[in-house]
């Protein structure tokens, strides 16, 4: 069963290959602002998106993957303790209910 971890790796390297290279902060950023534009509640008035957001999203939608959902694999894998090591054990599951549920 492929972890997170490796999920956002094989992300990573898709935009690797595709000219785009960002830090892990810089790409967590990203993603939490591209979940925020997608939906139009919560986007605010007036927010654009760069051309490197716009290429991040294509290559999201692209390949399938849910940027609401990818920005929750950056938000786990950003935890510390418990949750971070459980997840790269695959002991718990790897769906956002239930790892709040999990945190609860």
């Amino acid at each position: 069963m492929e972890t997170v971890y490796d999920k956002l790796r094989r992300l990573k390297d898709g935009l690797a290959k595709e000219g785009y290279r960002f830090d892990d902060k810089v790409l967590s950023l990203m993603m939490g602002k591209l979940e925020r534009w997608h939906y139009p509640k919560k986007r605010k008035q007036g927010m654009t998106l760069t051309r490197d957001e716009v290429k991040v999203y294509e290559h999201l939608r692209n390949n399938k993957l849910n940027h609401s959902t990818v920005y929750k694999w950056f938000l786990a894998c950003m935890s510390t303790g418990d949750v971070s090591r459980k997840l790269m054990e695959v002991t718990i599951r790897q769906r956002y209910k239930e790892m709040m549920e999990y945190l609860e």
